[in-house]
């Protein structure tokens, strides 16, 4: 196993609480139906975990319970759960490190090796009739992309966010990475992380990077696509709207084939599937109820204020329809929307992006598990065509870049995304 089980199952019980949390506070009736199905597939783990700190999952009820008063716990009980669990997460990933065991850097070099060799099948291999790349030099470009492990050693305050940042930086082939086994080390940085990712503490930060270190190769790997086929993205106000868009809507879909394919190999865990599934589905959760609070300024797809402005999710929803090629407002990425803003939506979109394709999530466990992955392949293969056929060498809001992604959204069948997607994943 790439993860020690001590450490995994702590990280399971705090993101199985965090969305009871999640679902206390937006005063949701039920626990996703697909959370419930990883406390039954690891329920003596994760009562162990909860026994520990005097708490037992009532499965009848749906809440958590103190074992001395058999009270259940409110919301702010939970908050306080998730930072007892968080504590225990860094005391043994702790224990992991002064046995040698780096588990969070060695997984983000085993997935982004493995993200590439996707990829690079999907994109060349799986239609030989239609290779989007056939250029072998940029393939070996790609395979060679180097993961720098930031060593979080400026000491000045404004580098923090450069710091703790995951960025590709296709020009210098270089996958920028923080450095998490030093980051215990840094306690503004961590200060930083747990204000931005709303985290109680270390520990928490840690949870985080272990579900990036799945996460994020995918998506950073497509900039380097990106880079690779010329696509350019200019018009755009402080973010890259169409680029992040498009490393967005398929990363979620690459992490679960990269996923699938270490679960069939025994380096992970069959239920592995489903923390990560519980996992985007609170983010989503969380995301999704802020971008409905927070209203205006929107725009009117040339980044200008518009006299009547709607919710951030309305304008969320906008953006998915177009495929990204709209633009959100220009401060979307500004301290007004802070901390979330750009982070709400392009976790949302890998979510919606997923489920668009697969609203039983039974049917994608099956097809992952069961089937090697036949159909999930086939749909990301129709998503990449999407993305980079006949749009390679432009600027993708020219005319011709518009034309190619509009012809190829009809010749795939893209997918609607709605606002009710996210609700057969739900019940």
């Amino acid at each position: 196993m790439l993860i020690s089980n001590s450490l995994l199952v702590v990280i399971e019980t705090l993101i199985f609480v965090e969305l009871l949390e999640t679902c206390t506070a937006q005063q949701l009736p039920l626990l996703p139906k697909l959370a419930l199905e990883l406390f039954e597939l690891r329920k003596e783990q994760i009562q162990d975990v909860l026994n520990a700190i005097s708490l037992l999952f009532d499965e009848q009820a749906n809440v958590l319970r103190n074992t001395d008063t058999n009270e259940p716990l409110g919301h702010e009980d939970l908050v306080s759960t998730c930072a007892q669990l968080a504590d225990l997460i860094a005391e043994r990933n702790l224990e992991s490190e002064e046995k040698g065991g780096h588990d969070i850097k060695n997984i983000t070099i085993e997935v982004t090796k493995r993200s590439v060799s996707m990829y690079k099948e999907l994109m060349t291999t799986w239609n030989p009739e239609n290779n989007l790349l056939p250029d072998n030099e940029k393939w070996d470009r790609l395979s060679q992309v180097r993961i720098f492990f930031s060593p979080l050693n400026c000491n000045q305050d404004y580098m923090i966010p450069y710091e703790i940042n995951w960025e590709a930086n296709p020009a210098g082939n270089v996958f920028s990475v923080p450095d998490i086994v030093k980051l215990r080390q840094r306690p503004k940085h961590v200060e930083y992380l747990c204000e931005n990712n709303e985290v109680p503490n270390y520990g928490g930060v840690l949870a985080y990077f272990f579900i990036d270190a799945f996460f994020v190769p995918p998506h950073e790997l497509v900039h380097f696509l990106q880079g690779c086929t010329k696509q350019i993205d200019n018009i755009s106000h402080h973010v890259s709207w169409s680029a992040e868009h498009d490393a967005s809507r398929v990363s979620l879909m690459i992490c679960m084939l990269v996923i699938g394919q270490m679960i069939r190999n025994g380096e992970l865990p069959d239920h592995f599937l489903h923390l990560v599934a519980c996992n985007a589905i609170r983010g989503y959760l969380t995301m999704r109820k802020y971008l409905q609070s927070y209203v205006g300024p929107t725009n009117d797809h040339s980044g200008e204020q518009n006299e009547s402005p709607l919710t951030a999710y309305s304008v969320y929803m906008d953006w998915v329809h177009a495929f990204g090629m709209n633009l959100p407002a220009a401060d979307w990425k500004s301290t007004r929307v802070k901390p979330f803003g750009e982070l709400c939506v392009k976790h949302m979109i890998s979510v919606d992006g997923i489920i668009s394709y697969f609203s039983d999530y039974q049917v994608l466990c099956n097809d992952i598990l069961k089937s090697e992955s036949k159909e999930l392949m086939r749909k990301t293969y129709e998503l990449l065509c999407i993305i980079f056929e006949n749009r390679q060498d432009m600027e993708v809001h020219c005319e011709e870049g518009r034309k190619a992604l509009s012809d190829s959204m009809a010749k795939y069948q893209l997918p609607s995304v709605s606002n009710t997607t996210i609700d057969a994943w739900l019940s």
